[in-house]
C-alpha cells in the first residue's frame, strides 16, 4: 500500500487526467471487459496489494518452514531480493496471464514488466527494513 501512495495522491490532485501512473500496473481491460479510467485506477491498485499481501505472508511461511534457507539468512537483503525475483516471475508467467495481461503483463503496455519489477524490489527494501520490528527473536 505504501507503494501505491504516490498513484493515489496524483489520481486524487488530477482528478482522474493522468494516463500513466507510476507504479500502478494500468490494467485497461478484465477479462476482455473495457474498463473505464477509475476502474482502472482501482483494480491497478488492488493488484499491487494483491502483490504486496501474497509478498508478505508467502516469505514468512518459507522462512519458517526453512523452505528458503538455503538462499541466505532470512529476512536479510540478499534473501529478500532473490525471493523478489521469483515472486515476480511468478506473477508474470502465471498471475499476470491468469487476469488477461499476458506474460510479463505486456498486453497491457511495453513496460508492465518493469513496473512490477520495481514494485517488488520496492517491496523487499521496505519488508527488510520493517522486517526486524516484527521477526521472531531467534533470526
Amino acid at each position: 500500500m505504501v507503494i501505491s501512495v504516490p498513484a493515489i495522491i496524483i489520481e486524487i490532485v488530477r482528478h482522474g487526467q493522468v494516463k500513466n501512473l507510476p507504479l500502478v500496473v494500468d490494467v485497461k481491460s478484465f477479462f476482455d471487459f473495457r474498463l473505464s479510467q477509475l476502474a482502472t485506477f482501482f483494480i491497478g491498485i488492488f493488484l499491487h496489494v494483491f502483490m504486496g499481501i501474497i509478498f508478505g505472508l508467502v516469505y514468512p511461511v518459507l522462512v519458517n518452514r526453512e523452505w528458503w534457507n538455503f538462499v541466505g539468512q532470512p529476512y536479510e537483503i540478499f534473501s529478500l531480493v532473490i525471493y523478489s525475483l521469483v515472486v515476480w516471475l511468478v506473477f508474470s508467467l502465471i498471475i499476470f496471464p491468469l487476469f488477461g495481461l499476458g506474460f510479463f503483463g505486456r498486453r497491457e503496455g511495453k513496460m508492465v514488466w518493469l513496473e512490477a519489477l520495481v514494485s517488488f524490489l520496492l517491496i523487499a527494501i521496505l519488508f527488510n527494513l520493517v522486517a526486524p520490528w516484527f521477526k521472531p527473536v531467534f533470526f
